[in-house]
């Protein structure tokens, strides 16, 4: 393999490693939201 393919392949890679650290931040964001809402909704209806 030459420089170009090991560069696209790289590429690839911290490509699919950052969309794997957004969608896993989104995620934890999303529950964390619903969870303190839930928190407030229970509170309220104390």
């Amino acid at each position: 393999m030459d420089l170009l393919s090991w560069i696209a392949v790289g590429f690839i890679i911290i490509g699919f490693v950052i969309l794997a650290f957004i969608t896993r931040n989104m995620e934890t964001e999303v529950l964390q939201s619903s969870a303190t809402q839930s928190i407030e909704s229970s509170s309220l209806l104390q």
